[in-house]
């Protein structure tokens, strides 16, 4: 079963075009674990953020809870995914 945040999805894009994974997972309407699953087999459009904390910015680590979502790409890839009915007037 998913948990889901407690976030006014509705407000949620207009007021944040950049979403961060807790967001993202709310605005999608699945759980946070799925969202990191996608986001590691690339299945998903994310921007990646390199870490930046003790360690120097040229190494350029990443982590993967330094992501962060784009509300536009995010609406465009699930219009992407959508499946159209078939004819139901066609013979199987």
């Amino acid at each position: 079963m998913a948990v889901y945040c407690h976030i006014r999805v509705s407000e949620l894009a207009m007021t944040n075009r950049y979403l961060n994974i807790v967001e993202a997972a709310a605005y999608l309407r699945m759980s946070r674990w799925y969202l990191y699953k996608m986001v590691e087999r690339r299945r998903v459009p994310y921007i990646p953020m390199p870490f930046c904390g003790d360690e120097p910015l040229i190494s350029m680590k990443r982590s993967k809870k330094a992501v962060r979502f784009d509300a536009l790409a995010l609406d465009k890839w699930m219009m992407e995914k959508v499946i159209t009915p078939l004819d139901r007037r066609r013979p199987f």
